[in-house]
Formats: C-alpha cells, structure tokens, sequence
C-alpha cells in the first residue's frame, strides 16, 4: 500500500539537503462499525465506448482482520494490545447477475446465523459455505455440459460486521459490548447527573410507542432547559398544526374508533322513532364511510364486509334510510360524490364500493316499492346529467379516453337499474339516456359527422359492457313501428312482451333513438361502432347483435347499410377476428321480415358477397376463404331461405366446395391442433372442424346437383 521515491527534504538548521528515501501510503485511521467494500465490476472500454462487466474470479473471506490496513496496524502494535476493533465478520452480499447494460440485483444477509436470500418479493433461507460461497458470489469460470461457461452472476458489494459491535463478542477479547443509550435516557438523566445514567432502567423497543416517546422526550427536554430559544411564531403554528394532524390521523386510522362509529350507527336501530334516527344515522354512515373509509389504505379499512351488512341493516330498517342516501350522495351543495367516488375517481376499488352501495339502495327501494317515488327519480335524472356535463368539460379525445377508463361502474349502476322491470327501462328512455351514451361513444360529437369514429382499446370496450346492454334493454321496450319502412306480418320477436307497449308514434321515442333510425350519419358512425365493438372485444358480441337485429327490422335504409358494413368488415378484419361477426351475420339472416331475402341477396351474391370473397380469398388467405366456407355450409343448414336462394347459384356453391375438399387433401393426413377460427396464421390448417365443415358441405352439394 504505497510507492517509494526520493526526496530532498532540510537537515536541523543549516541549508543543506540530503536525498532520503521516502514511503508515502494510504491507511485507515479509524475504522467503521460497519464496514462495506464495493468490488470493481464495472468498467468502460474507451475504444469500444461501451462499458462492460468483469466476470473474473474474485474471492473474500468470511472473517476479515482490517488491522494491517490501519494507523495502529502499521505503528506495529503489540499483538497483545490487540482487540476485536479490527476483526469483521461478513454479514452481506449484494450479487449482480447480467450485463453492464443490463441485470439484476440480489442479496445474501446472514441473520442470527442464517443466510436468506433477498430476491425481489421473494425470500428465502440458503446455505452459504466454503462450497456454495464460490459457486454463488466469486464469479469466474464453471464447466457445464462439458463446457467452459463464465459465470455472470458475482459478487458486487460485501457488507462486513464488527464483532466487538455484536452481542455474541461481548466477554470474549476486548470491552464488552455495551447497549446504545437511547435519547430519552439521556434527557431523563440531564436533570439528575450524566452519572447516573446507568440507575435509568431501559424500556424494551417493543414496549415503547414512538410518538409517546418523542412527548416525552421533547417534555425532559423543556424541564431541563434544553431548550432556551423561542421559536417564530409562524414556525411554533406549523409544528402545532402538523402536531394536530398526527394526533387525529393515529385517533382515525384506530380500530376501536372504527369499531365505536359502527356501535354508534346501530345503537338507535330499535328504537320508536325509527324515521328520525335512520335519517340521522344514514348522514352520519355516508359522512364517515365517503370521507374515512373509502380513502384510506386498505389494511386499515377494518371490517370492510360488517361496515357493508350494517349498511344494508340501516337500509332495511325504513324507506326513508334508502332515499335519505340518494339525496346525499346525489347533491352537489358541499360535494360532487358520484364524480369524486364513481365517474373520474381512479381507484377501482373506491368505484367498486360505492356502486355497491347504490345497488343495495334500489334494490331495497324495490322492496319498499319505491323505486320510481320523486326523490329516486331525481337521483336517477341527476345521474344521467353527470355524463352529460363531463362530455361538456372533457371535450378534447384524450380526456375522453380517460373518462372511458373509470365508466365501468357508472354504466353497471344504470343496467342495474334498467334490469329492474320495463318501467325503469322507459324512465331511462325519457332521460335521453340512448342519445348521452351514443353521444359518449362517438367522442362527445353527438354522432352528427360520419367521418367521426374514436378508436377504443378491448380494456376500454369492456368497460362499456353494460352500457350497451342497457341500450338493447331500452330499445325492446321501445315500439319502433313507425321507423319500419313497410309493414311486416310477423311481429318482432326481439321486443319485450312484459310490459304493454305506448302507442305506436314518433313522438313518444327520445331523440337518441330517432337520430339512429333516421340520420344517416349518425345511423353510419353507430353501425361502424357496433361492428368494431363485435370483432375486437367478443363478449358483448351477443347485445351488440341483438341492437343491430332490432334497428333492422323492416326497415330498408338500415337493413342496406348494416349489410354493406358488415361486408366490408369481413374483408378488412384480421381472419382470426372473423367468428363473432359471422355469428352476428348468422343473427341477422334469420330475421323474418320483409326484407329477409334482401339482406341474404346482399351477402351471398356479386363479387362483393360471401361467394366472390372465397375466390378472390382462396390464394392468398385460405383461412378467411375457409370461415365463409363454414359459415355458408352453417347458414344453408339452418336458413331455408338462404338454401333456397344459393340452389340458383349452385355454381359457385360448387367451386367453394371443390375448393375446400382440395386444400383439405392438400395438407398432411395428421390433424392439426391450431383452429382456422382463432390462430392468426394465414395458412389453412387440417382440422376436425374443417372435416366436419368439408362433410357438411358435400352432403349439401349433392343435395343441390340431385334436387337438379
């Protein structure tokens, strides 16, 4: 640890140098409790102007002796004269694993004679000896599979101990190992004599709170005049306010507090005046509940599932419980709660929470028969604005896309509340909620230009599941007989039969349903919509068909511009998102209208239909070639209509047959295990489902050239 040189250094007094030989050394004057030594690992290559990592073999003991590296160590003090103030143990190991431009980082640390290992969120008890220590922390070569591999895993930063700072050296070598007194001993002790400190018993660390102990402290500290300067007057009301809310948030975040206001909530349920109470009570449940519970971290919501049947508990007890909370979380006079708690709060969990409780009220309001009283119609009206006023305030997209992100709890209370019975359904109807929701979808545009359309992600659609539900529950029970371009025989199937409809007019439909059935660009951005929801988020495939299915229904307008969109969607979307429109294709066809052979005129023939699409598919993506194959083949075994009206087009039945049976042969006689439904592959795949596809198919062919 050091270079000799010479040097010129003056003798005594007289001007005469002499040239003496000179060490000049680094040493440690006083060392570390803990003692921690970073490894050079890491370096930067300026040729290369990259930085790289050294892998090379570097071992470390297990005891370290730091004396030689000391000012005593190289004085030479007597061994004797020697304690275990040099003496280390190692007591942590930081491992990089990887690159320099990349990695990861572990630890091995040794407690109580263990070593555990530290790997992220992981923890787990390891066995370090003079084995495993070089195989896990010193880096260098390893031999695998006959191999010479370097391992890039290795030691980066070593923690060691002092043994004379552990409770296991005391009574060995040197002092003894004394306990650190704690601060409050020491002011305790500064009004007696710093001697008698050690007559101050020590209380154990798990008995002590920590914020008795600073009151304490700060106590000793002002009796014994530690403190003689008075503070400012600003800096004296900013500790005595930041005190204050210390004091309230440890009375808050308290178990038995929690506990005390849900005693105090049920105390007054048996009691003669049932009314007043309950009003009281329900106030007092949503003061705590709204402002405490809901934005507190969930390891101190105690008792989540009692606070909820006690809610449901004071909702029972009295109508006047359940439309008390409706007008409370429903006035804006001190605060916004359904857009704090449900519409832009991001905390799914808060969302979730409060739509229950809303659930719970009208589901009691249903029991008390008072679900479409005054006071829960205003709730329900005031509900419906809340979008309408954000679509107002958010107008640009990118906060639109936010307000989609936290609108799924909003629209499971509306269905929720249309699913109720079909009075509640024409409530939302009278609300305008059909033209609020298709106006949300579009944008905050209202759907009045066609060239509109807003691009939503599947974690988005999902969200709006029960929005469009609520939409298919509204439109069968709306009578959209005037609408109908020409009168049909059989009457719409997919209209409710629960409730007696009002009279056939247009005047009694909302303005949103009206926009849909006869604005043509409204009519084009909502179909557009309908179609794109179906092929990228297929779990609502099922009332995005039903809605289509009903504005079609003897309406010629509709009918012809939902088949060219669906057309166009079929040779435009990837194949493997190909099935659920289909299946709204299938949904369509089946409707017994006027204008039933129309719509199986417009898929199947031309070059635009389903049969030119096998043709022009067949060469460069057989998979999409194929799903018309089975969806036709599906669509003759189930449609006498369609049957009846490809029977004149038996030719090109034939081609896409023959098609089919040749690709079939084409493949390799062992069936395949990825579908030509679902895997994103363009090339056509030998399975069962397409044997069965490519049976059904010939079986009709036959039929056809027989019946000719």
């Amino acid at each position: 640890m050091g270079s000799c040189w010479r040097a010129t250094t003056p003798t005594c007094a007289r001007i005469v140098t002499k040239k003496r030989t000179t060490c000049k050394r680094t040493c440690i004057k006083t060392l570390p409790r803990s003692l921690v030594i970073q490894l050079k690992r890491f370096d930067f290559d300026f040729d290369r102007n990259r930085a790289f990592k050294s892998d090379d073999y570097f071992s470390f003991p297990n005891s370290l002796d730091m004396l030689p590296y000391t000012y005593t160590g190289i004085e030479g003090t007597p061994k004797e004269k020697r304690d275990l103030a040099s003496l280390y143990s190692l007591s942590g190991v930081v491992v990089h694993s990887g690159q320099a431009s990349a990695g990861h980082y572990y630890s091995y640390i040794r407690k109580n004679g263990n070593w555990y290992k530290f790997n992220d969120d992981e923890v787990t008890m390891v066995t370090l000896n003079e084995q495993t220590m070089p195989e896990e922390c010193f880096g260098g070569e390893f031999k695998s599979k006959g191999a010479t591999r370097n391992r890039y895993w290795s030691a980066y930063i070593l923690f060691y101990d002092r043994l004379m700072d552990t409770p296991a050296a005391s009574g060995t070598i040197g002092s003894p190992w004394k306990k650190p007194i704690s601060p409050t001993k020491r002011l305790k002790a500064s009004r007696l004599s710093l001697t008698k400190l050690k007559d101050i018993p020590d209380v154990p660390n798990h008995q002590q709170d920590p914020v008795n102990e600073l009151e304490e402290l700060i106590k000793t500290g002002e009796k014994s005049g530690l403190f003689t300067e008075k503070l400012p007057p600003l800096v004296r009301n900013s500790i005595a306010e930041a005190n204050t809310k210390l004091y309230k948030e440890r009375a808050v975040f308290n178990k038995e507090y929690f506990s005390f206001v849900r005693k105090l909530l049920t105390t007054n349920m048996g009691c003669e005046n049932v009314r007043e109470f309950t009003q009281w009570s329900t106030n007092l449940f949503c003061n705590f509940y709204l402002h405490t519970f809901l934005h507190i971290s969930e390891a101190f919501q105690f008792q989540e599932s009692a606070w909820v049947e006690t809610f449901r508990g004071m909702m029972e007890r009295d109508v006047s419980a359940p439309l008390a909370f409706l007008e409370f979380i429903s006035s804006t006079r001190h605060h916004d709660y359904l857009t704090t708690h449900l519409l832009t709060c991001p905390r799914i969990g808060i969302r979730a929470k409060f739509a229950q409780l809303i659930q719970i009220t009208m589901d009691q309001l249903q029991v008390f028969n008072s679900l479409l009283d005054n006071d829960a119609m205003i709730f329900i009206s005031r509900y419906l604005c809340l979008i309408s006023r954000e679509l107002a305030d958010n107008h640009k997209l990118a906060d639109n896309h936010k307000l989609a992100d936290n609108s799924d709890h909003y629209f499971n209370i509306i269905h929720y509340y249309a699913k109720i019975s079909g009075r509640t359904a024409l409530h939302l109807r009278t609300r305008n909620f059909v033209s609020l929701f298709v106006n949300f979808l579009s944008g905050g545009s209202g759907g009045t230009n066609g060239d509109t359309h807003v691009k939503w992600s599947a974690r988005q659609l999902s969200n709006f599941t029960a929005g469009y539900q609520t939409l298919h529950r509204i439109l069968s029970y709306t009578p959209l007989t005037p609408f109908q371009t020409v009168d049909s025989v059989t009457p719409n199937s997919l209209l409710s039969t629960d409730l007696e409809l009002e009279p056939s007019t247009s005047s009694n439909v909302s303005e949103g349903i009206r926009n849909i059935m006869t604005d043509t660009p409204t009519s084009t951005t909502f179909i557009q919509h309908l179609l794109h929801v179906c092929h990228t988020y297929p779990s609502v495939a099922t009332a995005t068909s039903n809605i289509l299915s009903m504005i079609c229904w003897s309406n010629q307008d509709l009918t012809t511009l939902t088949i060219k969109h669906v057309v166009e969607t079929l040779t435009h979307v990837q194949a493997h998102e190909l099935k659920p429109v289909f299946q709204l294709l299938l949904h369509l066809l089946s409707l017994e209208d006027a204008y039933q052979i129309l719509r199986v005129e417009r898929v199947t023939d031309g070059s635009t239909g389903i049969l030119g699409l096998v043709k022009s598919c067949s060469g460069n993506d057989p998979k999409r070639a194929y799903q018309c194959v089975k969806f036709l083949t599906q669509l003759l075994r189930s449609n006498p209509v369609a049957k009846e009206h490809v029977l004149r087009h038996v030719t090109d039945w034939h081609w896409s047959v023959r098609w089919l049976q040749g690709a079939y042969e084409t493949e390799a006689s062992s069936s395949s295990v990825l579908s030509n439904e679902l895997a994103s592959a363009k090339g056509f795949q030998r399975t069962t489902s397409a044997q069965e596809t490519l049976s059904n198919a010939t079986a009709l062919l036959n039929e056809f050239e027989s019946s000719q």
